[in-house]
């Protein structure tokens, strides 16, 4: 009424919550991090502006796979009808209570779930090596070399931040379950993620237009990412610790070249389709939420319908500014 109009348009970027595996070393553990967080909520702290995005890469992107769902369903969350793509642990865990869809674990259900995934129930099943966790004496997961206590960071001084309620919500489901976790802010995460300090932390990525993943998961990549992935570590896998997440990322990175080596967009969706799995499988980044960018503008000094329509996330309302024209004032 005030003469002010908008356009929204996808961004081209997602939010994501990630885990260090260098920090979090066993793929069970982060499973159960990744289950405990409720992504929605990161959805609803923009309102109407934002919708939930299930494999890490912009829905503004060709190649974001169709009708895809969550790889690790919120285990307060109602049962989805897909399982096909899940974690395996889960969908195990669904026909052994007879769930269906729609249906919903009960909160001691929830708990015991959390609960088999870090103790090993599902190693095999899950093909990840047999979990040695145990309570301690201050009742908190540990298997003699790391226990499970955590700081989940959100980036700068203000919990004014769309993933602060999922983490302090999963903050409170896994620390019902053996974990010692704590939500903070910090005003320098930004720069330690360029370290890959942090353990477990909220941040949002800006994508191109072309969908190549090599920089951000590729093994050979010099990129700061892989460092927060903690590939640095999968790839030495000392011992053998990082057995299942290096055949991961050797599998990831090649499927990445092959997509890289043709031309034939229906070959690349495809390929990355696959590789977005694989990311997923690994358990180090948590997709939450797809974005809007909002365009507002005084409809009553400028001419509306010059304004740029062929609106995407790379071509603004702006970006034929020279035809833009200006309403004649008294």
């Amino acid at each position: 009424k005030d003469g002010i109009g908008n356009k929204s348009i996808q961004t081209s970027g997602y939010g994501y919550i990630g885990i260090n595996a260098g920090k979090v070393p066993d793929m069970a553990v982060r499973q159960a991090i990744m289950h405990s967080i409720n992504t929605q909520e990161c959805v609803d702290y923009y309102q109407t502006t934002a919708e939930a995005i299930y494999r890490p890469m912009s829905k503004s992107s060709w190649a974001y796979p169709e009708g895809c769902t969550p790889y690790y369903p919120y285990i307060g969350a109602k049962i989805p009808e897909n399982l096909d793509v899940v974690n395996p642990a889960y969908a195990a865990y669904v026909e052994e209570l007879g769930k269906q869809t729609n249906d919903t674990f009960t909160e001691s259900e929830q708990l015991e779930f959390l609960k088999r995934l870090v103790e090993g129930y599902y190693s095999s099943l899950c093909g990840y090596s047999e979990s040695n966790f145990k309570l301690n004496a201050d009742g908190i997961y540990t298997d003699g070399q790391h226990t499970c206590k955590y700081t989940f960071t959100i980036a700068g001084q203000e919990t004014d931040h769309p993933a602060w309620r999922a983490m302090n919500h999963a903050m409170e489901i896994l620390n019902k379950v053996g974990f010692n976790v704590n939500v903070v802010t910090d005003a320098n995460a930004l720069s330690k993620l360029s370290s890959g300090a942090l353990t477990v932390w909220a941040a949002a990525w800006g994508s191109t237009i072309d969908p190549d993943m090599y920089q951000v998961y590729h093994k050979d990549s010099t990129a700061t990412s892989t460092l927060n992935w903690g590939y640095k570590q999968i790839l030495q896998n000392t011992g053998g610790k990082y057995d299942v997440e290096l055949a991961i990322v050797e599998e990831l990175s090649e499927i990445i070249e092959k997509a890289r080596e043709t031309e034939d967009q229906n070959k690349r969706k495809r390929y990355y389709e696959t590789a977005l799995n694989l990311v997923m499988e690994l358990a180090v980044e948590l997709p939450t939420y797809q974005r809007d960018d909002l365009f507002a503008y005084n409809n009553k000094v400028i001419d509306e319908k010059s304004l740029n329509t062929d609106l995407s996330p790379y071509t603004g309302l702006l970006s034929d500014i020279h035809k833009v024209r200006l309403l004649k004032t008294k």
